[in-house]
C-alpha cells in the first residue's frame, strides 16, 4: 500500500514553539509559558515515525 500524502516536517511534532510562523503571533503568552515547562523537550522533539508503527496502531485501533 503506497501513500500519496505529502508530509511537512511539523507533522511529527506535538507542539510548535516557532514564533516566526505568522499563525503563532496571537499565542505569544502561551508560548512563553510552554517554553518554561519541564516537558517542553518531549513535546517539541521530532522523532521518526516508522510505517510499521503506524500500521500496527491503525490495525489495533477501534472507531
Amino acid at each position: 500500500m503506497t501513500s500519496n500524502v505529502l508530509f511537512d516536517p511539523l507533522h511529527n511534532t506535538c507542539c510548535v514553539y516557532d514564533r516566526e510562523i505568522p499563525k503563532m503571533v496571537g499565542f505569544t503568552g502561551i508560548l512563553e509559558f510552554m517554553e518554561r515547562l519541564p516537558i517542553q523537550k518531549a513535546l517539541s522533539n521530532q522523532r521518526l515515525v516508522f510505517r510499521s508503527h503506524i500500521k500496527r496502531f491503525l490495525g489495533e485501533s477501534n472507531i
